[in-house]
């Protein structure tokens, strides 16, 4: 069987980054469809995709801080 692109180099698993964009993009859409129907939806994706943009910024900036004072960072 030929498998092609990102399925054939992880064996068909999703990168971390992105179930975890698919998770929260989804759930704060699937909320805002239950709430307020398409528009609701729509915003609920926004909000989805902006918080994960959050995260991925406070994470990498939080794993690639200063060290802490006097400490030694190797």
């Amino acid at each position: 069987m030929i498998r092609t692109g990102w399925v054939r180099i992880n064996g068909g698993a999703w990168p971390l980054l992105a179930a975890t964009v698919a998770v929260l993009v989804a759930g704060y859409g699937w909320l805002g469809a239950v709430v307020d129907g398409a528009f609701g939806a729509a915003v609920g994706c926004a909000a989805g995709l902006i918080l994960c943009a959050l995260l991925y910024l406070l994470v990498g900036s939080a794993v690639s801080g200063r060290p802490a004072r006097g400490g030694r960072r190797d």
